[in-house]
C-alpha cells in the first residue's frame, strides 16, 4: 500500500522565499501583486488539517526530496493539457492518515496550488469540463494505484463523473472510481514471484478539482477498505470550499 500511494502522499513543499511579488498577468491593475507569504498563509489557512477528520494524523510518506511547487502542477495536466500556462507563487500538500492503524489502508488529502492571477489560475484548469479533459482524468483514474505483474489480480473498474458544480462552482469536476479484483491467479508454491499479502478487497479513488480566485485545490482519497461516505466526502470538499472564498487572494 505504502508504495501505492507514494504519488499521492507528497511531503510537504519548500514554499518560495517569503516577500517575492509576481505581477497578476492579465488583470486590470498591474500594481496588484501576491506575494509567496500572502500564497503560504492562504494555504495553511484552507489545506486539510487532522481536525478536519476525526482520528486522522498527518501523513508524511516516504522519505525524499520535497517536490518543487512548480510540480504539483502536475496535477492538473488534464485541465492544461500537460502545457502549464505560468509558474505557481507556491503550492503545498497535506495528507491525513488513520492515527490507530499500523498500516496505512486509506488517506484523504488536498493540494492547494496558488498561481500569480486568477486568469491563469482558470487557465490550469479550463479544459477540465471538456469531454476530453474528462476522458484524460478518466484513464488516469483507470490505471492508478493498482497493481501490476504476473500475479496480479484482474479489476473490475467503475469509473463515475460526480456532479459538483453546485458545491464548488461550474469549472469543478469529481470523479470516482471503484476496483474490486475478479480473478486472482494462483501462485506456483514455489514460485518466486508468488503474493506475499493477498489483494485488497477494493480500491475506491476519489479526486477532485476546483478554483477559487488565484488557487487551484485538488482533494483527493484513497482506500483499500472501503469507500468514502459521501457524507464525508462532501462535508470536506465544502470545507476546503468555504476556506478559500473566505481567505480568496
Amino acid at each position: 500500500m505504502r508504495r501505492r500511494i507514494a504519488a499521492i502522499s507528497i511531503v510537504m513543499v519548500v514554499l518560495i522565499a517569503g516577500g517575492v511579488t509576481i505581477a497578476l498577468a492579465g488583470s486590470g491593475n498591474a500594481s496588484t501583486s501576491i506575494t509567496a507569504a500572502q500564497a503560504a498563509a492562504f494555504i495553511r489557512a484552507v489545506e486539510l488539517q487532522p481536525s478536519d477528520l476525526p482520528g486522522s494524523a498527518p501523513y508524511v510518506g516516504e522519505p525524499g526530496s520535497p517536490p518543487e511547487a512548480a510540480e504539483y502542477q502536475q496535477l492538473l495536466r488534464c485541465g492544461h493539457r500537460g502545457r502549464p500556462r505560468g509558474v505557481t507563487v507556491a503550492a503545498e500538500r497535506s495528507v491525513l492518515a488513520d492515527r490507530y492503524r499500523d498500516w496505512i489502508g486509506e488517506v484523504v488529502g488536498s493540494a492547494v496550488i496558488v498561481m500569480p492571477s486568477e486568469a491563469l489560475a482558470k487557465a490550469e484548469i479550463a479544459t477540465l469540463p471538456s469531454s476530453s479533459g474528462r476522458a484524460c482524468m478518466a484513464r488516469g483514474l483507470r490505471s492508478s494505484f493498482l497493481p501490476s505483474g504476473p500475479n496480479a489480480p484482474t479489476y473490475a473498474i467503475a469509473i463515475t463523473s460526480v456532479p459538483v458544480a453546485h458545491l464548488l462552482g461550474p469549472e469543478a469536476v469529481l470523479f470516482h472510481r471503484l476496483a474490486r479484483p475478479q480473478r486472482i491467479p494462483r501462485a506456483r508454491p514455489h514460485s518466486r514471484t508468488r503474493r506475499l499479502t493477498p489483494p485488497a478487497k477494493l480500491v475506491y479513488v476519489a479526486e477532485a478539482i476546483f478554483r477559487v480566485g488565484a488557487a487551484d485545490i485538488v482533494f483527493d482519497v484513497l482506500s483499500e477498505h472501503r469507500q468514502l461516505p459521501v457524507s464525508i466526502e462532501d462535508r470536506l470538499l465544502a470545507l476546503l470550499h468555504s476556506r478559500a472564498q473566505a481567505h480568496k487572494l
